[in-house]
């Protein structure tokens, strides 16, 4: 088993196949998407890493008394999807985050890495579709940023109190 930092043990198994009875979600950085009671997606993000390769980034908040598996997270119509931990090697094994705990992903750290399909139009509206544990997937709209801007610190965000 592959150690990572104590706030969240990760790994990945990524998929294309889910569900088709999805639900879709419109977020932005200051809106999260809620997946089910006590289980959020949060500072849905997309940009262009120095190579020019797409990266998003979520946070997915646990505030369950379960630790939750995050079955797959794909991109349709816009390509292949794979986790990478900070060393830029992709995970290979089913990515968990502990109850009370939130798994934040960032540049340099744990990131969802985008290869586009070849014949791809230019990107309209991104989405990632998430699939947690036991319940439907959820299809999250991706907020872009520029090439180098500097990312919103999900440290400041307001979290929802009445959630």
């Amino acid at each position: 088993m592959m150690r990572f930092p104590n706030y969240v043990f990760l790994a990945v198994l990524i998929g294309s196949a889910l569900a088709t009875s999805s639900t879709i979600a419109i977020a932005n950085s200051d809106t999260p998407v809620q997946v089910h009671e006590g289980i959020w997606i949060e500072s849905p993000i997309v940009t262009e890493n120095s190579k020019g390769v797409l990266e998003a980034y979520i946070v997915i908040n646990n505030r369950t008394d379960r630790e939750l598996v995050i079955n797959s997270i794909s991109a349709p119509g816009i390509g292949t999807v794979q986790i990478i931990k900070p060393t830029g090697e992709a995970i290979s094994s089913p990515l968990r985050v502990p109850h009370h705990a939130e798994l934040y992903m960032q540049p340099g750290g744990v990131r969802i890495q985008i290869t586009q399909d070849p014949n791809q139009a230019p990107l309209q509206s991104p989405v990632l579709m998430v699939a947690i544990g036991p319940f439907d997937p959820v299809a999250v709209n991706l907020e872009f940023h520029k090439p180098g801007e500097p990312l919103p610190d999900h440290h400041d965000y307001r979290h929802c109190e009445d959630c």
